[in-house]
């Protein structure tokens, strides 16, 4: 008995060891963090031990434009391709703990050296996102150079919406068939029946479409050529 005993006990033990945590980042415009976490804790079963937090200040979000290769990202960032539309670019995030580490020790050897401590000044509002941010600019700088607002300009010639711009809006009339975001043969979701059947009549009386207005002068910034190159391969 003591010989059965104690192999329950290695079995239980062995079964502990082998429980990983499984953890889903979702990437949401920052207008929409709150509302969306508060929906998904309307639906979080009491009992259950899934914990649903907002990382916002914790961690970053990057777009890239110019490459079709998300492989190879460095140690902290995971990279991927926007599953929506090839003009999104690359979509980056800043997840590595040692990226924000390492940052926090450059900072303690400035503030120790005597040489830099006349200009080193301390910011407790500075986030780790805002590090983060900071860090990846660094790294990047060299091979595709920051243009804050690209991405708002892009997502908005693509005709794609996103955050509260879906709000009051159906699948089809802010294309979602078109973006990866909807499928007509499997699931169930709020909206499907109206969606199934725009979709099976082919009836979509409004649909949110690009329109920009420019001076014939205007000098179009090279990612906005880079991702229309990319559109029209795509």
């Amino acid at each position: 008995n003591n010989n059965n005993n104690n192999d329950d006990d290695d079995a239980t033990t062995n079964n502990k060891k082998k429980q990983t945590t499984t953890e889903y980042l979702i990437d949401v415009p920052a207008d929409t963090a709150d509302l969306l976490l508060s929906h998904l804790k309307q639906h979080k079963l009491r009992r259950s031990k899934i914990k649903i937090s907002d990382r916002s200040d914790e961690l970053s979000v990057h777009a890239v434009y110019g490459t079709l290769n998300a492989e190879g990202a460095p140690p902290g960032y995971l990279a991927a391709m926007d599953p929506r539309h090839p003009s999104l670019g690359m979509r980056i995030l800043s997840v590595g703990d040692d990226i924000v580490r390492d940052d926090e020790e450059e900072d303690d050897d400035a503030t120790n050296n005597p040489n830099e401590s006349a200009t080193t000044t301390t910011d407790d509002a500075i986030t780790p996102r805002d590090k983060r941010q900071t860090r990846f600019e660094t790294l990047m700088n060299n091979f595709f150079p920051s243009t804050p607002g690209t991405y708002s300009v892009l997502r908005r010639l693509s005709g794609i919406a996103e955050g509260t711009e879906l709000t009051s809006r159906t699948a089809l009339e802010s294309n979602q068939e078109f973006l990866n975001a909807v499928s007509f043969t499997k699931g169930c979701y709020l909206g499907q029946e109206l969606t199934a059947r725009s979709q099976f009549t082919g009836v979509v009386r409004k649909r949110i479409v690009p329109v920009m207005m420019s001076d014939v002068e205007m000098e179009v910034p090279r990612p906005w050529i880079m991702a229309g190159m990319i559109q029209e391969l795509g």
